[in-house]
């Protein structure tokens, strides 16, 4: 800032010594500039060589932090906070409406999936009708016409949201699961499903499927894979870490399938981490963690 006003005064034209201000010229232009004399003043006011000024930070900054801190804090009493750095950066961003532009994108991706389940109306199919229940419709026609099908079904991150409708949707229609239609695996590749959801889906209608399997990533891993790998300062933890903490409606660290610590861990997540915790410890070998 000194420079800048250095270089300001430097190219300011100076009044010679003894002459008044009001020998100058008046402008005929619009633009006008600091007065040369109150430039001087200015400079004048700089403080000695080798002492450098601090700026003092509005108080609207001063308040932003206090924010922000308030925040951090109340997340390690509750012990739902992500680490020092993952913690305050989803603060940060929460207080700067992240969490609303980002929550409402989230939110329509789980609402999709789950609305591809709804009730179809009757008549032709036509681009208004639910995919995922015209796929179960039409699975039904065929195994009633060819005999009973096997299927494998493959989610990776928000894929594992689908897969839990559509055993959802499945079980509801009462004669798809079972003798016409068996599930023969189920392997969910870093699920981005809440732990309500599986308990809802997968974890209630478990009979219906032949083999389950969850593979997270450990909880070190996924704390050292940053969201943008070029930039990991913009936030440290992978992209389930920031949906569980900035992006999901129920709070922060709303409690994953694909994080370790909200299955395998000893503390963390909301309610559900506790019982999709014991569901795992009573199911060997159904959590893979790498």
């Amino acid at each position: 800032a000194m420079r800048a006003l250095e270089s300001i005064l430097d190219s300011t034209p100076r009044l010679p010594p003894g002459e008044a201000a009001s020998a100058m010229p008046e402008p005929t232009f619009a633009t006008a500039f600091l007065d040369a004399n109150v430039l001087m003043g200015l400079k004048a006011q700089q403080p000695p060589p080798g002492v450098e000024a601090l700026p003092i930070a509005p108080a609207t900054l001063w308040a932003f932090a206090g924010k922000i801190l308030r925040a951090v804090v109340k997340r390690y009493r509750k012990n739902t906070h992500h680490g020092l750095a993952g913690t305050v950066l989803e603060e940060v961003y929460r207080a700067l409406y992240a969490d609303t532009v980002g929550g409402f994108i989230w939110e329509r991706i789980k609402r999709n999936a789950r609305e591809a389940y709804a009730d179809n109306p009757a008549g032709v199919p036509d681009d208004s009708w639910r995919g995922g229940t015209l796929l179960l419709e039409l699975l039904r026609t065929h195994a009633a016409a060819h005999g009973p099908l096997e299927l494998n079904l493959v989610g990776h991150s928000a894929g594992a949201i689908h897969i839990c409708h559509f055993v959802e949707r499945a079980a509801a229609l009462g004669d798809v699961l079972g003798d016409n239609l068996r599930i023969k695996n189920v392997l969910l590749w870093a699920p981005a499903c809440t732990n309500a959801l599986f308990l809802r889906t997968l974890a209630r209608h478990e009979r219906a499927i032949d083999t389950l399997r969850v593979f997270d990533l450990s909880d070190e891993l996924e704390r050292r894979d940053p969201l943008v790998k070029w930039l990991p300062l913009a936030y440290p933890h992978s992209l389930l870490y920031l949906v569980s903490g900035l992006l999901e409606e129920e709070g922060p660290d709303t409690a994953l399938l694909g994080l370790a610590r909200h299955c395998a861990g000893t503390s963390g997540g909301d309610s559900s981490a506790a019982e999709v915790r014991r569901w795992f410890r009573e199911r060997p070998g159904q959590l893979v963690l790498a």
